[in-house]
């Protein structure tokens, strides 16, 4: 259910509405402070082109609303943009890549588009942008000091999707604390079974999820440093090849964080959504990466 014009609405909630009906949608933005990004999301493509609303961090205000002024320009001419994908052109000439954002960080970030819909389950897609070299924040090439500029709202854990700052500013330090423990009963029972000691897995160094939240599998003969091939399943674990498959074979279990190590290129493929998968000819070669293979 959406909104619709009310005599009891104010002057702001009238805008909103008007416009998304005018314009197909309305946009609402968060300036940056105290050292969070500021955002932009869109409100009504989905209640009128039953296309994902957009949200996007972490640029200048005006360029934020420009490009999904633009992205919503296409959408309106039978355009749909999908989750794991990259498509060109989309920040003043830069390939960007979109991922679904996971409904409860619409309750931190999205409160106007909650109000219009009355729900906080309506899809969303983030919008991520690349650094001039075209590296994602998940590269192990990206610089590290950019990363707040980008939170991962396609991760389910706060920590992952590095929000922790937002959460603080809107609930304080108590509220962060039950936040981030709301999580870590979640992973309770879970094993750690894809981590070792060796390793740091805090977000400015470690590009994957939580090793609490995943298991990795590979042929036994494995070769670390020749990965031709990794598969992100349907429930969070991964496969990792350095050769194709043969009959029958038998799992091995091992540490994500050793191949990460041992192949610093894995973390290009760190973002890949469930069900996908990535493939290059050699480790010198880009990956290319595709859904349902």
């Amino acid at each position: 259910m959406s909104k619709t014009l009310r005599l009891d609405m104010n002057e702001r909630e009238r805008r909103i509405v008007r416009n998304v009906e005018d314009y197909g949608c309305h946009i609402a933005f968060i300036r940056e402070a105290a050292g969070l990004a500021g955002f932009a999301y869109s409100i009504g493509l989905y209640q009128n082109f039953r296309h994902p609303e957009i949200i996007l961090f972490g640029l200048d205000t005006e360029v934020m609303t420009r490009t999904i002024n633009q992205l919503a320009q296409q959408i309106r001419g039978g355009k749909m943009y999908d989750a794991g994908f990259d498509y060109p052109e989309v920040l003043d000439g830069l390939e960007c890549r979109f991922h679904y954002v996971q409904n409860h960080w619409q309750l931190l970030f999205a409160s106007v588009a909650r109000w219009f819909y009355e729900a906080d389950d309506v899809p969303f897609l983030q919008c991520m942008w690349p650094d001039q070299r075209k590296k994602y924040p998940w590269s192990a090439y990206y610089r590290p000091d950019r990363l707040p500029e980008q939170p991962w709202l396609f991760r389910e854990d706060a920590r992952d999707a590095g929000v922790e700052g937002f959460i603080q500013a809107t609930y304080g330090d108590e509220g962060i604390d039950s936040v981030l423990k709301i999580f870590d009963e979640r992973a309770a029972g879970q094993t750690l079974t894809s981590s070792c000691a060796k390793h740091r897995y805090d977000r400015l160094t470690w590009p994957f999820e939580r090793p609490s939240r995943m298991r990795v599998f590979s042929h036994a003969d494995l070769q670390p440093e020749k990965i031709l091939a990794v598969f992100h399943e349907d429930d969070g674990s991964w496969f990792v090849m350095s050769r194709a498959q043969g009959e029958d074979e038998t799992a091995s279990e091992l540490c994500l964080g050793c191949l990460a190590a041992a192949d610093p290129s894995l973390a290009e493929v760190a973002d890949l959504p469930r069900g996908w998968a990535a493939r290059r000819p050699s480790p010198s070669d880009t990956w290319r990466r595709r859904p349902g293979d």
